[in-house]
């Protein structure tokens, strides 16, 4: 298994060589099947790279290719807590690369890939295999999402990896932060696209209750109009009520007055 794991990071090695390769030194212990099975990389339960020449790595370059052409500024609250929080988006945690920012159920739920420790392996320079720049793309689109360091670690992130420490990659919530001018979409040519997308279905939600319309500050003319209509509501209840005791004061008053006399 680890001969077979160090063909497939081999920056040379085509899957016919790697089958041809082990099935000759470890033949009759071995089936074709179950090479064939080791050598396909799991990256994403609904979709999956076809890797049939070449090397990996050459084969992984071709399939993630730095093409996108989106431009534009990430707000602030653009992390995975405001985003279920205001825009309703469901957060669903994965260990699978190729569903990484891809929105489901229809633009209501949004994958996002928690296995930083996988990404750390491949920022090693002596390790052949995801470019580099697409794993320094995907940890700083972790880093916008659940910003965090190792000495603050994104508290939204801990609190959903209660009960689940086995399946859930530690290292996710402290990737860092991101500032203004790191948020900006052209500094996501992987993933800007994905981003833009997620970026629009949240511009297009509407708070769902009271409690996500009070947090929800993307449009500032709304966000004011909506406290102001809270404090005249609030206004008229307190009036309302004063009125209403003075009312009473005042029946209680003239009662009594009229026992007097």
């Amino acid at each position: 298994m680890l001969e077979i794991i160090q063909l497939v990071r081999s920056a040379t090695e085509s899957p016919q060589a790697i089958r041809d390769k082990v099935l000759q030194t470890h033949q009759p212990r071995l089936e074709e099947n179950e090479v064939e099975n080791t050598i396909t990389p799991p990256f994403s339960t609904g979709q999956a790279i076809e890797w049939t020449a070449g090397s990996l790595p050459e084969r992984l370059a071709q399939h993630f290719q730095p093409s996108s052409q989106e431009k534009g500024k990430l707000p602030s609250f653009f992390t995975a807590k405001k985003l279920h929080k205001i825009g309703g988006i469901k957060i669903h945690l994965t260990g699978k690369l190729l569903d990484h920012l891809k929105m489901t159920d229809g633009d209501t739920a949004v994958y996002i890939f928690h296995q930083v420790s996988f990404l750390g392996l491949h920022v090693d320079p002596n390790c052949f295999g995801l470019p580099r720049e697409l794993v320094e793309e995907t940890i700083r689109t972790l880093a916008l999402l659940l910003l965090g360091s190792n000495g603050r670690p994104n508290k939204w992130y801990q609190k959903r990896r209660k009960g689940h420490e086995e399946a859930l990659d530690p290292g996710l919530g402290t990737c860092g932060f991101l500032n203004a001018s790191n948020r900006r979409l052209e500094n996501f040519k992987y993933w800007g696209l994905r981003l833009a997308i997620l970026k629009q279905a949240v511009d297009d939600s509407e708070p769902k209750n009271f409690w996500h319309g009070r947090r929800d500050h993307r449009k500032k003319v709304q966000w004011y109009k909506f406290w102001i209509a809270v404090l005249v509501l609030v206004l008229i209840v307190v009036f309302g009520l004063i009125q209403s005791v003075a009312g009473v004061v005042q029946t209680a008053v003239t009662v009594k007055s009229a026992n007097n006399h």
